[in-house]
């Protein structure tokens, strides 16, 4: 996770005809009506500021850094810190370590920042932590967090690349989860299916204050077959009942890796929800030493078995199982199987 009192170059591609066609509404947990009567009304006077902030910002930068776990969060964060003072700017972006159980990490952040002069813009979340380990974040630690950065006037922005379009199987965007209504959310990677598509929601009131002040161009932006690719999947995903499979399947995954844990030591967690797990591999039980070559070679070794599977966390210890949606019960006893054989 990270802080950013620069979101750089947001793209805000509009993507009109995803969202103006008649089976997009209410784009799928965007109710128009529940954003205006639960947020707009409340935050509008202070969204003005927030998001003006954000076009000051915008209009002094044209770097767009990708989202990414800790390490990446850090390279990305090195790498703009360099850039400001190249450009002769000051740090404007900050970097925290998750404690599910406390927030005091983005608090202390938040004054890092203020302590150069500077008031967040933006925080963002992905709520699986996908690219870092991967967690199942407590509702209330997460609500802590919009609360401090809304204090602090910045905007909170929902990160559904990887965690969104029903990989947790209970709701269909991770943010709901939470009891949080984000000023901004990502979308992109299974918005398509495979075809290359990415969105950027957000509230009418944010994106008047963009309007005339930065520029929002995107070349493919909109475009009828992006966007049909996108309704199609938002279709698929209620046709088929993707939620209820989710749910169940996850259900299945974690009982099985739990299951392949306690015969394996060297497994020092299972943790995660629906279709996002991950594997935490230590070289001592006792001391919970990341053991981030195992994790490599039993990735490498699944993938010769047939199961694709990454490696994720701050040490690379921890297997990513993020396995398709389409993903089903059957398929759990050879996913796990493939695991117990790889190590």
């Amino acid at each position: 996770m990270r802080l950013r009192s620069i979101p750089c170059f947001l793209a805000l591609a509009a993507l009109a005809a995803y969202a103006q066609a008649p089976a997009a509404a209410p784009l799928r947990g965007f109710p128009p009506d529940k954003w205006k009567a639960e947020h707009e009304r409340e935050e509008q006077a202070k969204a003005v500021p927030q998001a003006e902030r954000l076009r000051i910002y915008m209009d002094r930068m044209a770097a767009k850094p990708h989202h990414a776990g800790s390490a990446g969060s850090k390279a990305v964060a090195d790498y703009l810190t360099a850039q400001l003072t190249e450009w002769g700017f000051d740090t404007h972006i900050e970097t925290f370590q998750a404690r599910p159980s406390d927030p005091a990490a983005l608090a202390a952040a938040i004054e890092r920042l203020s302590a150069r002069g500077h008031a967040p813009a933006a925080a963002i979340l992905d709520g699986l932590i996908t690219s870092d380990g991967i967690a199942d974040l407590d509702p209330g630690y997460v609500q802590d967090l919009v609360r401090l950065t809304h204090a602090a006037g910045g905007l909170w922005i929902a990160d559904e690349v990887q965690a969104g379009h029903g990989r947790t199987g209970e709701f269909l965007w991770c943010f709901e989860r939470f009891g949080v209504v984000p000023d901004l959310v990502t979308l992109g990677k299974p918005m398509g299916n495979g075809h290359p598509v990415a969105a950027v929601i957000t509230r009418r009131d944010i994106l008047a204050e963009l309007v005339g002040h930065v520029t929002i161009f995107s070349t493919f932006g909109g475009n009828p077959v992006s966007a049909a690719a996108a309704l199609a999947v938002l279709d698929v995903i209620d046709d088929e009942r993707v939620l209820e499979r989710v749910q169940r399947t996850g259900r299945a995954l974690g009982t099985g890796l739990a299951e392949l844990a306690a015969a394996r030591p060297e497994i020092g967690d299972v943790r995660g929800v629906g279709l996002a797990r991950g594997v935490e591999f230590v070289a001592d039980p006792a001391t919970r030493e990341p053991d981030e070559a195992r994790a490599q070679a039993v990735r490498d070794r699944m993938r010769e078995l047939g199961v694709l599977v990454g490696t994720t966390g701050r040490h690379g210890n921890v297997l990513k199982i993020r396995p398709p949606l389409a993903f089903d019960e059957p398929h759990v006893p050879l996913l796990v199987d493939a695991l117990d054989r790889a190590m």
